[in-house]
């Protein structure tokens, strides 16, 4: 397994067993192993109700029209993202048309989304392309995005720094703990 799926895999089961429910768009060549992970987790704990811990949401591909398509991803995002009270950004990247590998403009469409709404962001930028960028736009403008609170700077800029999946995971629970003591209450839970 490689060090990007074991820690999608290590994330999904980390916030699975810290209690919180879990929305995904299933996307391709995360989706799986993030929901894998949460899915062993749930196994573990013997939870019979995956159906009210994890909400996924595919995104029709088969759409011809591309219009048509677009509006409806639109509606996806905000139907799932409305869901939520946490936004994590990871990765952030394609295999375009040509083969070619290229940045997934629908991530910055719903970091714009979660921010509107109001979602803790989390970019997660350790882990390149859309993330890193969502990453340095939100540390450019902390006070835009976040309440001022002690340690967020720091926690911030772990989420930037290369680390083992485990150790990324931690930094990714602090960041939201972090955040949710700030607000004074659970934004997670």
């Amino acid at each position: 397994m490689s060090q990007g799926h074991e820690f999608l895999a290590s994330l999904g089961a980390r916030l699975a067993r810290e209690g919180m429910n879990l929305i995904t768009a299933f996307g391709l060549g995360v989706g799986s192993h993030f929901i894998n992970g949460a899915l062993n987790e749930f196994e573990r704990e013997g939870s019979r109700s995956i159906s009210d811990r994890l909400i996924l949401r595919p995104f029709p591909y088969e759409i011809a029209d591309r219009e048509k398509r677009l509006a409806r991803w639109k509606t996806y995002r905000e139907d799932m993202i409305s869901r939520a009270g946490v936004a994590i950004f990871v990765f952030g990247n394609k295999v375009d048309d040509k083969g070619e590998i290229a940045s997934a403009d629908g991530m910055l469409e719903e970091f714009k989304i979660a921010h509107a709404m109001g979602l803790l962001i989390v970019p997660v930028g350790s882990t390149g392309s859309v993330a890193a960028k969502i990453h340095e736009v939100v540390s450019a403008d902390l006070t835009k995005y976040f309440p001022e609170t002690r340690g967020l700077k720091a926690a911030l800029r772990d989420l930037s720094r290369p680390g083992r999946p485990r150790e990324t995971v931690d930094r990714v629970i602090h960041f939201i703990d972090l955040m949710a003591d700030a607000k004074g209450d659970a934004l997670s839970h």
